[in-house]
């Protein structure tokens, strides 16, 4: 919650642009002094970033279709689906690259944010007018979660499911660690099977929109 308050206090476009320009120099001091320490440090500091630019996005696109709750749903959707291909992309390409040099993958994706960063700047619009922006105030709670389990019986489900479903996402790359000690896994093939996984979101979340057409709100969650 808190980085949606400081989208609302200073704009969108800031964090759309700041972000990525801060996530550019740590994979460059990454590439630089890939140590252990720098590298665990970069990966903190990426999933705060990556966590900003997503809150200010999605942002974005509610201030844009706040009134076509339909058209809300596609185009987050279509966020997802990129994510989700982006995802599949940088694990099919990270697997072969790393298995040349540690420094590779982030080399690539520093001079992928070097790219986004000024296409950003110059074609982002804000969507957060001044007159509309309030004064940052850091309230309780600090965790988003903990006020929707106060809003009735509605969100406090929501939420439930929300949290086990990214329960079970959160072992993050753990599988990677049983895939090379149990099957001898490589690399290159981490990254392919992690690459096929992707390719699986990308499709969920590009059906979303039609899901929640046909099913409604509901239908779509407990489906």
């Amino acid at each position: 919650p808190q980085l949606g308050r400081l989208s609302d206090t200073i704009g969108r476009k800031p964090l759309l642009v700041g972000a990525p320009a801060l996530a550019l120099l740590c994979r460059g001091v990454a590439a630089s002094r890939p140590t252990i320490r720098v590298l665990v440090i970069v990966k903190l500091l990426s999933l705060l970033l990556t966590s900003t630019f997503s809150v200010a996005l999605r942002a974005s696109i509610a201030d844009t279709h706040r009134d076509d709750p339909a058209a809300l749903t596609g185009k987050l959707g279509l966020v997802s689906a990129s994510a989700g291909a982006a995802y599949s992309v940088g694990m099919l390409l990270g697997g072969r690259l790393l298995s040349r040099s540690l420094r590779l993958p982030y080399l690539a994706s520093a001079s992928l944010l070097a790219l986004l960063v000024p296409l950003v700047a110059g074609r982002a619009n804000e969507t957060h007018p001044a007159g509309a922006r309030s004064p940052l105030a850091l309230r309780p709670p600090g965790f988003g979660f903990v006020r929707l389990f106060r809003n009735g019986v509605a969100l406090r489900s929501l939420a439930s499911v929300s949290a086990l479903h990214t329960t079970s996402m959160a072992m993050g790359d753990t599988w990677q660690v049983f895939a090379r000690e149990l099957r001898g896994w490589g690399v290159e093939t981490c990254g392919l099977f992690g690459s096929l996984s992707g390719f699986g979101h990308t499709a969920v979340a590009l059906l979303a929109r039609r899901s929640v057409r046909r099913f409604g709100a509901r239908g779509h969650t407990l489906l």
